[in-house]
């Protein structure tokens, strides 16, 4: 791919600009969590220490970088509303004063008169918590939530770094989720533990999160080859 940098001669032109979008990964491919299945997890061996489960992470982007992406982005939008997608890794380990951070440039480089903004991030949900969902609340993030079932289907690959599930903390997150009138969908990889139960894990869903709107994911390097590379299904 080529990039194209976003300089002020660049963006002064008179040339027609085509609305694009930008997935970001403030904290790299940090995460808080082993799955069996990740793409990081496997070919880059990346390490997360114990702090970094506490909200914090090596390698953040700069403020300074964060700003200057911010207002080019928002420059180079000719769109009703700009996008603004969060992802890792997990996103969350950069902490929360980061996301104070991403909307108080985006207010300060918003152009009057001009485009919404809309922010959306996906998360494990492993540090959701009240003080979380109150910003996301607020400042109306849509949130990805990373579930793959009931606890044997979600736990057999989505562990923590030292083992064991994250079932009950995911299902937590979703909660807090819901109290808060987060806006939230359900994102769900498809393995060969939770292949054959599609009917299981549509009745979880549906229960646990009703009137979400879900995705479903094939494994990326497992066992599994389907010719429908994403599925979607509204409720």
């Amino acid at each position: 791919m080529t990039h194209i940098p976003l300089s002020r001669s660049y963006l002064d032109t008179a040339w027609p600009i085509a609305v694009f979008h930008v997935m970001n990964k403030p904290g790299g491919a940090t995460c808080n969590m082993a799955c069996e299945y990740c793409f990081y997890r496997h070919n880059q061996g990346r390490a997360v220490s114990e702090e970094r489960d506490a909200g914090t992470a090596d390698g953040i982007v700069s403020d300074e970088l964060l700003e200057r992406f911010i207002s080019e982005y928002l420059r180079s939008q000719d769109n009703p509303t700009v996008f603004f997608t969060w992802q890792g890794g997990e996103p969350t380990v950069v902490g929360l004063d980061f996301y104070r951070r991403v909307i108080a440039f985006q207010q300060k480089h918003a152009r009057p008169g001009g485009p919404k903004i809309a922010n959306s991030f996906q998360t494990n949900g492993l540090l959701l918590d009240e003080e979380w969902c109150e910003f996301l609340a607020e400042h109306k993030f849509l949130v990805g939530l990373s579930i793959d079932g009931p606890a044997d289907i979600h736990d057999a690959y989505r562990k923590m770094r030292g083992g064991g599930g994250t079932f009950a903390r995911v299902r937590a997150a979703a909660e807090c989720l819901k109290k808060h009138g987060v806006s939230f969908n359900t994102l769900t990889t498809v393995t060969p533990v939770n292949a054959g139960r599609a009917r299981e894990v549509y009745e979880f869903l549906t229960g646990e999160c009703p009137k979400r709107r879900f995705l479903l994911t094939p494994e990326g390097e497992g066992e599994i080859e389907l010719s429908v590379r994403r599925v979607s299904h509204v409720f």
